[in-house]
């Protein structure tokens, strides 16, 4: 990126206009305790060129790593750009931030087969006798519908046209200018004779946004504490997830006690994770039992997955009463909402 590297955030600049080595890492340090708009700019193409980066890793079809890695990096970057632009946003970046979006959702189905493939193989090196047999024709199943899936999701991503997207927000996160400035919070493109553009200091607009997530956060907790079904525990899970992947933008600009408020986000993340790996699994199962074609063909194991059923349902119920003990938990104890007040 030929504009980033004439003012890299962590060098001296190019001969010719070198100020002192002393001078130059004062400079940096300052912007690290002190992020501005063009720091957040940057974070944000770093995380565009990981999502970007990842496509043709997916399109191998033999890289569930990569299908996460694509996933997680389209939310972050719409957290990203969340932070960047607030409401009303530029058609444009509206535009993009739906395609983002659209990416994730494509690959949703491919990733739960492969987080459930990642499963049986435990299982079966658990497993003995009928029971592995059982596990092995789950994994059958699974190997048959990931390949309809990846086919379908190879097909719509290719038609999103990545690439394209990666030209035109990197276009608008460089030159900002060329967006709405009512809409837009930076100080200014990365060219230093730009006109800046007016907009809060970045961690009071951060700060903002924490609270948005924290209060949804919140409420869809309270709404899981509630109903015993676990009907909300999916919505906190994303709820949570969101409000980790703003809180990770603090721990870049290395803000107090960002770290720390993450780690408690991420235990959480991870009981509602296993939680909601169980919830797909029994899904799955259930739709074996339902698919008639694939039942006759191995009769024989059809109690075995029923029993496999279950099994997972108990281990699903037991991880729910843990998943809503920690919500509350979380919620309880305000160590993420003082954290946040702290930045105001």
């Amino acid at each position: 990126m030929e504009e980033l590297e004439t003012v890299p955030v962590n060098s001296n600049p190019s001969e010719g206009g070198q100020m002192p080595a002393n001078a130059a890492a004062a400079g940096v340090a300052a912007m690290v305790q002190k992020p501005g708009w063009t720091e957040a700019r940057r974070l944000a193409l770093k995380q565009l060129d990981k999502l970007v980066g990842q496509e043709p890793k997916v399109l191998r079809g033999n890289r569930p790593d990569a299908v996460h890695a694509l996933r997680v990096a389209s939310r972050r970057l719409q957290e990203e750009l969340d932070l960047l632009y607030s409401k009303p946003r530029p058609p444009e970046i509206r535009r993009v931030r739906r395609k983002i979006r659209r990416c994730r959702g494509i690959l949703s189905g491919l990733r739960n087969c492969d987080v459930l493939l990642a499963r049986t193989q435990n299982h079966l090196a658990a497993s003995r006798s009928t029971r592995r047999q059982a596990w092995e024709t789950v994994t059958a199943f699974l190997h048959e519908r990931r390949q309809a899936l990846f086919s379908k999701a190879v097909h719509k991503l290719t038609r999103i046209n990545l690439p394209e997207i990666y030209l035109e927000l990197r276009e608008h996160l460089i030159r900002p200018d060329k967006s709405a400035a009512s809409s837009w919070n930076g100080d200014g493109p990365f060219e230093p004779q730009a006109q800046s553009h007016p907009g809060p200091p970045l961690q009071e607009r951060l700060a903002e946004e924490l609270n948005r997530r924290c209060d949804e956060f919140e409420r869809q907790a309270g709404k899981a504490n509630q109903n015993s079904g676990g009907e909300s525990l999916h919505p906190s899970r994303i709820a949570a997830k969101k409000l980790r992947y703003l809180i990770e933008i603090a721990a870049e600009f290395k803000m107090d006690g960002s770290q720390q408020a993450l780690n408690g986000l991420k235990n959480l993340q991870t009981i509602l994770g296993g939680w909601h790996d169980l919830e797909m699994s029994e899904i799955m199962l259930t739709e074996i039992v339902g698919n008639a074609k694939f039942i006759r063909d191995n009769l024989a194991r059809a109690p075995w997955i029923l029993r496999l059923i279950e099994q997972e349902r108990k281990s699903k119920e037991r991880l729910k009463h843990k998943a809503m003990e920690v919500l509350q938990k979380a919620v309880s104890d305000g160590a993420v909402r003082a954290w946040i007040n702290s930045l105001q």
